[in-house]
């Protein structure tokens, strides 16, 4: 096993994966872009099978300060990273990771999607490699679209380019995945650069609208022509087991 083991207020884990996603790996950064940095890890027996019950996502919003500052500079040594206390930064628990990949948050399918700067061989294996078991039509359409449509709100309501971009990608992507029954969180390079001249202004919102109503006919379009995929949760369950096991038998 070549896990990393760490620990938050006296509560030990390990880490199974980290990756960058966000506008990095969509390939629709501009100059003053965050990097955003998520990643997957594993609490110890103790912490799962004793009274408290444990977090289920480390961040710095939802931590003690002192704790998650001493994390981070641990985080920064072991993994050659610079990571500053207040950066868009989150951990996700196993068994949490699992549950909103099988919802199909856009989040977690970029990180199964993602090419990890670091991960265990055991994640890799259960997890990565059988990325496409997660993938669900029914609930990938209520989630992008769910996001596409609040996004696209939000950026007509606070004149924000960066949402109106987000509501276009989101449909984007969903009609890669209804069409290929897999997912890709680059878009295709002609609707890229056009989510990207969104993103930098200089589109009109009514014009994003209009391609928004475009795109959302031809999902319903996909949608009823494509034959009805699930995600496999009894082969992902045991996947998750195998992977929380197999962790604290080498520990």
């Amino acid at each position: 096993m070549n896990s990393k083991r760490f620990e938050y207020a006296c509560m030990g884990f390990t880490v199974h994966m980290l990756t960058v996603v966000g506008s990095t790996l969509h390939n629709l950064k501009l100059d003053g872009s965050d990097v955003d940095m998520k990643g997957v890890f594993v609490w110890d027996k103790e912490v799962l099978f004793g009274l408290d019950k444990p977090q289920d996502t480390l961040e710095y919003k939802n931590t003690d300060e002192k704790e998650w500052s001493k994390l981070v500079k641990e985080l920064n040594k072991s993994f050659n990273l610079k990571l500053e206390d207040e950066d868009d930064f989150t951990l996700f628990e196993a068994k949490k990771f699992t549950l909103s990949a099988l919802k199909n948050d856009s989040n977690m399918l970029d990180m199964l999607w993602s090419k990890p700067f670091y991960t265990t061989c055991l994640f890799k294996k259960n997890f990565l490699d059988n990325r496409k078991l997660f993938l669900n039509s029914e609930m990938a359409k209520s989630r992008f679209r769910g996001m596409s449509q609040n996004c696209l709100k939000l950026g007509k309501k606070l004149n924000k380019p960066k949402d109106l971009a987000k509501s276009l990608q989101m449909l984007y992507s969903l009609e890669f995945l209804l069409k290929n029954k897999d997912f890709n969180p680059v878009l295709e390079e002609n609707k890229r650069l056009e989510v990207l001249e969104v993103k930098k202004g200089l589109v009109s919102s009514e014009k994003v609208e209009q391609k928004y109503t475009q795109l959302n006919e031809k999902v319903d379009f996909l949608y009823e022509k494509t034959k009805p995929f699930e995600s496999d949760k009894k082969l992902v369950n045991s996947l998750l087991v195998d992977l929380v096991l197999n962790y604290h038998h080498h520990k």
